[in-house]
Order: structure tokens, then C-alpha cells, then sequence
């Protein structure tokens, strides 16, 4: 008999938030409400797959999450999924995209 070999991973589930449409100061409260939820999250994911355009007020909710996170918890680590070119560009920029999680696409 021919033996096959299996790499054996363990998937974790990370607590996830799926944002859907774009993110401008319009929804700047809608989206602080939403990321609050996260403060005390373990390794929480944001899933961007249906965001296409933030912008700088979306940007500040994720480093109110972040600093919020860091004082709560003492880590302020947060993932990003499904990250499309213009918001990851957007992200990189505001030197968030060390945070993007290369391995998901989305959740």
C-alpha cells in the first residue's frame, strides 16, 4: 500500500468583523461603533474583501482601535483580510499595512 502524506494544520478562528461599502467621514460614527466591539477581542480580524474606498476618518478609527486595544490589552495587534489594491495602497501609506494578513484573502 502506497502511503500518503498529510500536513496536518490547525486552523484557528479568529474573531471577525466584515466591513461592506466604502468608508468616508459620513460613517465615521457607524465604523467606531463597529471597531469597538474589537477592543477587547483576541487577535481580531477586519475583513476589507467589500470595502473599497476608505479615507482618512477611517483611517483614525483604526488607530483609535489600535491605541485602545494596546492600553486594554497591552497588544494592539489587528488583522486585515481581503484587502483590495486601492485600500491596500491607502494602507500603506498610513503605515498601517504591516497589519494586512497576506495568507486570507477574506473570511
Amino acid at each position: 500500500m502506497i502511503g500518503h502524506e498529510h500536513e496536518a494544520r490547525e486552523i484557528v478562528q479568529r474573531p471577525c468583523l466584515r466591513l461592506v461599502g466604502d468608508y468616508d467621514v459620513s460613517r465615521k460614527d457607524e465604523l467606531a461603533e463597529q471597531l469597538s466591539i474589537l477592543v477587547q477581542t483576541p487577535s481580531p480580524v477586519i475583513d476589507l474583501s467589500e470595502v473599497f474606498y476608505i479615507d482618512s476618518s477611517a483611517i483614525s478609527c483604526f488607530f483609535v482601535l489600535r491605541k485602545r486595544r494596546l492600553e486594554t490589552l497591552g497588544t494592539s495587534e489587528i488583522a486585515f483580510v481581503g484587502v483590495n489594491p486601492q485600500v491596500r495602497r491607502i494602507l500603506e501609506i498610513c503605515n498601517l499595512a504591516e497589519y494586512i494578513d497576506e495568507e486570507r484573502a477574506s473570511l
